[in-house]
């Protein structure tokens, strides 16, 4: 997150630092030099560095990195570094493979996100372009393992998914489109940051794009479009159009209800502000309903608060007709204007671990940090800045445990002074948390020989991400620099304190679910917390555990949907008692489990009539395990006391019978379908198991032309273990059948 737009045209000037003393009983329990600076464990490269980022992008069990490389005063080519710690252990070094793994491709980039954006199961990047100087489009670069069947790890520009962008619907203006070049197919938006979720809850993380708008003007609306299968078409139910430099007062184009009025404090839907001079934002559940609301910064005026209306709307994402939107922007009503303001970045984290989101403000006014303690309810309350805040020009916050106590920590990149570590002490018991129980503990940083003088541009600390870069289970750092020498560092980590803090999963439910069955997945949702940045749970391997009336435990994978929350799906056409809890593995290995929870569904559709015939093993019950529902793959009838490993016969017909035995073939409780007046007639096998156990696959194909529709389903059963005159026949009842939607 650059900060040159800013200091190059007004140097600030340096600020003394200053350290308060540490009250008794909250002394730091990692005294000393931590980390060991390391620089020489990054191949340099020559220009200026924004965002970094940490991932396994080659899918070989260790961090590699990222980097965008660029500006608002300069093109610049994004950085690929390779690990080999998955090889060399505790020698571990990054290799610089940008020729190999990126596209030649130079840009004014300002950041970048990390996320399997096609759902291929591999990590793919969206890269942030300023585009101050230069019509540039922020870039999609496409990792080509997964369903590219290339190399993991490697990247491909793709400007595609963007999808119907400046067209019909669309907030974007044909003057912002670029039709030829490097950047064809994409948008100029002056892009300074982004950040994705799953914002409608339908499987698959959305794109908020944030904007500062010509010379920083921040007059330029932000837009959040939706993914469709890995492509990003805009929300925008109005269809306005935004100018090309800026959003007019009184436009309705956005994704947040009412109309754009510029710092509004209103909280009733009828106004928002969607513009600023916005590095960041944060997804996250802030009000414990399970959708995910959103915090936007802003460098020159007040941050905003935007609330999810999913939830408010009956699971609905809204529509222009009743003017209700996804998002409402409530900043007026639970953050207070006068202890937040204008900041240079935000954090959500639970910094206090009592399972909500509070809020970390960097350099309000006087250059102090604020944290905001979340009532439980997304309401803020500041309790001030943090103890030692040296009250120095700061860039941007990482959250890290590098303690391995179990509580955040926090790591400040600064612009024109010393990098700072904040320890928390909530794991020690200091609860309420009170902001001096955060300490500035910048010793643990060692010696940092590769900085000059604060004020110095050359030496401007812009980002930073943190993770066991060389695998010996503690919390290293990666950090890049505003310079045109030296752009990067690894400090590495010394304490040797593996992270054995599981996630915890406090919430959990089923999101509008019907008490009947339904051939659409019933969605599961769990808020996570863990000892890491939000962003860490992209790393997490979540699974959904579900049984049915005390069967055997089946899975589901559990995906992050982005923030603090877990997705996963039980299928629709389940019934009964539908028991489920959800497990998360974080990238140390540790797993959390939800409690349990308990879901009814009943058994509609199915029905039994008509009497069994008994077989030589006593009465045949037939039976259903899921309902049938359109597009059900595993719809079945189920026949119980047939004679083990035969097949024997279904009948299923559209025409109900009335008992009787018409064929004289000895049924002494009659025939239960009708095969003379019916239009619709199936003879199909019943395959029966070792423990006399038939069972016909039925699976039901997903056409809403069936729904309604009914069949009445019999078994015919052919004994051979006893007499059953005149011809060894026995039959089950009858399966009454109707199609559910």
């Amino acid at each position: 997150m650059t900060r040159r737009a800013l200091s190059q045209l007004v140097l600030l000037p340096a600020i003394a630092p200053f350290m308060l003393p540490i009250p008794a009983g909250a002394q730091d329990l990692q005294p000393g030099a931590n980390f060991a600076s390391a620089p020489s464990k990054v191949a340099q490269a020559t220009s200026f560095a924004e965002g970094a980022r940490l991932a396994d992008f080659d899918q070989d069990g260790d961090l590699d990195a990222v980097m965008a490389l660029g500006g608002t005063f300069s093109l610049g080519q994004a950085r690929h570094w390779s690990s080999n710690a998955s090889t060399a252990g505790g020698s571990f070094a990054f290799t610089d493979t940008t020729a190999a793994r990126m596209p030649v491709l130079l840009s004014q980039a300002q950041s970048l996100e990390a996320l399997d954006v096609d759902g291929d199961g591999d990590l793919d990047l969206h890269i942030c372009n300023t585009a101050q100087f230069f019509s540039q489009s922020n870039l999609w670069l496409i990792n080509q393992g997964g369903s590219q069947g290339g190399s993991a790890g490697v990247f491909t520009l793709d400007l595609t998914r963007y999808s119907g962008i400046g067209l019909a619907g669309s907030s974007i203006p044909s003057s912002l489109m670029i039709a030829s070049g490097a950047f064809s197919g994409g948008f100029a938006d002056w892009s300074h940051g982004c950040d994705f979720a799953d914002v409608d809850l339908d499987g698959d993380h959305d794109l908020l794009q944030l904007s500062v708008g010509p010379s920083f003007g921040g007059a330029t609306m932000h837009r959040l479009l939706r993914n469709s299968g890995g492509f990003f078409t805009e929300y925008n139910p109005s269809a306005a159009i935004s100018g090309a430099t800026s959003l007019a007062a009184g436009s309705a184009a956005g994704w947040v209800e009412g109309t754009q009025a510029e710092g509004t404090s209103n909280s009733t839907g009828a106004n928002h502000d969607i513009t600023g001079v916005s590095f960041d934002a944060d997804f996250g559940d802030l009000d414990g309903d399970l959708d995910l609301d959103l915090v936007v910064q802003h460098r020159n005026a007040q941050s905003r608060v935007y609330q999810n209306r999913y939830v408010e709307n009956g699971s609905s994402i809204g529509n222009e007709g009743s003017g209700t939107r996804l998002y409402r922007d409530l900043t007026g009503a639970v953050i207070s204007l006068s202890q937040s303001g204008p900041c240079q970045d935000i954090e959500l984290m639970d910094i206090d671990s009592d399972d909500d989101l509070d809020l970390w403000t960097l350099n309000y006014v006087g250059f102090a940090d604020r944290i905001h303690l979340n009532s439980g309810s997304g309401a803020f309350s500041s309790i001030g800045s943090p103890l030692g805040d040296a009250g120095e020009d700061e860039n941007e916050i990482d959250v890290t445990d590098y303690d391995a106590d179990g509580d955040l920590d926090v790591f400040v990149s600064n612009f024109q002074g010393t990098n700072r570590v904040y320890k928390n002490l909530t794991a020690q018991g200091v609860l309420p948390l009170s902001a001096s129980d955060v300490l500035q503990r910048t010793g643990v940083l060692g010696v940092e020989s590769e900085l000059a003088a604060p004020g110095t541009n050359a030496n401007s600390w812009l980002s930073a991400d943190a993770g066991d870069l060389d695998g010996d289970g503690d919390e290293d750092l990666f950090v890049s620099q505003d310079g045109i020498s030296t752009q990067s560092s690894v400090h590495i980590n010394s304490l040797g304190v593996s992270d054995t803090a599981a996630p915890r999963l406090p919430m959990i439910t089923t999101f509008g679910a019907p008490v009947n069955p339904t051939s659409a997945a019933r969605r599961i949702v769990a808020q996570v917390y863990d000892n890491g940045a939000l962003e860490r749970l992209r790393d997490a391997v979540g699974v959904l555990e579900y049984s049915v009336n005390g069967g055997p435990i089946q899975t589901a994978p559990a995906r992050w949907a982005g923030g603090n929350l877990f997705t996963s799906e039980i299928p629709g056409y389940l019934f009964g008692s539908i028991q489920y809890t959800m497990k998360v593995t974080d990238r140390a290995g540790n797993t959390g489990a939800s409690a349990s929870r308990n879901l009814i569904v009943n058994s509609n559709g199915l029905s039994h009539f008509g009497a069994s015939s008994p077989g030589c093993a006593g009465p045949h019950t037939i039976s259903a395990e899921t309902a049938p529902t359109i597009g059900n793959p595993v719809f079945a009838a189920n026949v119980a006391a047939c004679p083990p490993s035969t097949t024997q016969l279904l009948i299923a017909t559209n025409s109900q019978g009335f008992g009787g035995d018409p064929f004289g073939i000895g049924l002494a409780n009659g025939t239960w379908i009708d095969i003379f007046l019916a239009s619709e007639v199936y003879a199909l096998d019943l395959h029966v198991d070792g423990s006399g156990l038939g069972t016909t696959a039925l699976p039901l194909p997903n056409d809403v032309n069936l729904v309604g529709a009914q069949y009445f389903l019999q078994a015919i059963i052919q004994n051979t273990a006893c007499s059953l005159p005149p011809f060894d026949l026995s039959a089950s009842g009858g399966l009454a059948v109707t199609i559910l939607p």
